[in-house]
């Protein structure tokens, strides 16, 4: 299911950039026949028409925050449908909602749990949970709104409290029946760029002037953790899988979503300091694509300590080559126009 989520994303962020919450046009989302987000919505059509009417959850996992990464295309399809009749959407977004904020395990401090059947926290569930449940409360609006806004800031302090360590870095897994405290690089960017898409709804929202000690504390934790991946970087400009252990091995993916949120956060800043580690990154990227444009030397999503065996390769990897392409698509657009 994340990897349907993070795909949504990629393609709203590449295709449909008007509608990605990085621009000032993304609350409310407008569409029209000729610009309507097709294969974004192709995507949520699928999840919505497989759906059991019984379940809460966009779709059945053992993960509770990665059905909901695909809840923003979800709403995007309610939001465009041609049939002011149909609620499936609506129903299965607010549905979703109700799942994360009122029947999944939480921590003691509050935090939602990432697995259904124990209460532990994954990095990985920044991306998945907070950014919906912000996109929910933008477009909800009102009293009602604000308190989702809050809370999809509360989740990002909530997890960061558990799981950064004193050097900035996160750690990947903690609470439950394991952990893994090593600072894997894919789960840093999971939790970046989900606080990244946290602060740009807020901003974007109507409520964004009530909010402006957790915007500054989301841009200080998402710069947090990509300066301090980019000291680890290696001289053809990849990060490793897990980021400040020199005996790990090159992994594009952690690179390509650090990168992109790099951009993003130039942006979001109007600061360039960052810009040269990023553009190593876009480097090694466009090195470890191969013809067909499969992305190379990727970790394996589903053992996250381990290659991706050859001949295979790593949906989100896939995903976040292009949120990279998209956000320095933008930044270049945005600092061009700054310079006219």
């Amino acid at each position: 299911s994340w990897e349907l989520g993070t795909a949504a994303e990629a393609l709203t962020e590449l295709s449909w950039p008007s509608l990605a919450v990085f621009q000032s046009s993304a609350f409310p989302p407008i569409t029209n026949e000729s610009h309507r987000p097709s294969d974004v919505i192709d995507i949520a059509t699928k999840v919505i028409k497989a759906k059991s009417p019984n379940m809460l959850a966009l779709a059945p996992d053992k993960a509770t925050g990665d059905p909901a990464s695909i809840g923003v295309s979800v709403i995007l399809a309610n939001w465009t449908r041609s049939n002011l009749t149909d609620n499936s959407f609506s129903q299965a977004a607010s549905q979703q909602l109700d799942y994360l904020l009122n029947h999944a395990p939480r921590s003691p401090s509050g935090a939602i749990s990432q697995r259904t059947d124990e209460v532990q926290l994954w990095s990985d569930f920044v991306y998945m949970g907070p950014p919906f449940i912000a996109y929910y409360g933008a477009l909800q609006g009102g009293d009602k709104g604000a308190a989702l806004l809050q809370t999809a800031y509360d989740q990002c302090r909530l997890y960061r409290n558990e799981l950064r360590d004193a050097n900035g870095l996160w750690r990947h897994v903690a609470l439950g029946s394991w952990q893994d405290r090593t600072h894997w690089g894919t789960g840093n960017g999971w939790a970046a760029a989900g606080m990244l898409r946290v602060l740009e709804t807020i901003q974007k929202s109507t409520h964004a002037s009530n909010f402006i000690e957790q915007q500054a504390n989301l841009t200080s934790w998402i710069q947090e953790i990509v300066k301090t991946a980019w000291n680890y970087q290696q001289e053809d400009g990849a990060l490793l899988n897990t980021l400040d252990d020199s005996s790990s091995f090159t992994d594009t993916s952690a690179t390509a979503i650090l990168a992109a949120v790099t951009y993003r956060m130039a942006v979001v800043r109007n600061d360039t300091t960052d810009i040269h580690d990023a553009s190593m990154a876009l480097r090694a990227i466009a090195n470890n694509m191969d013809a067909n444009g499969w992305l190379l030397n990727t970790v394996n999503p589903y053992t996250f300590n381990s290659p991706t065996d050859a001949g295979n390769h790593s949906p989100e990897g896939q995903a976040f080559v292009l949120l990279l392409h998209s956000a320095w698509r933008d930044y270049v657009d945005y600092f061009t126009q700054d310079d006219n």
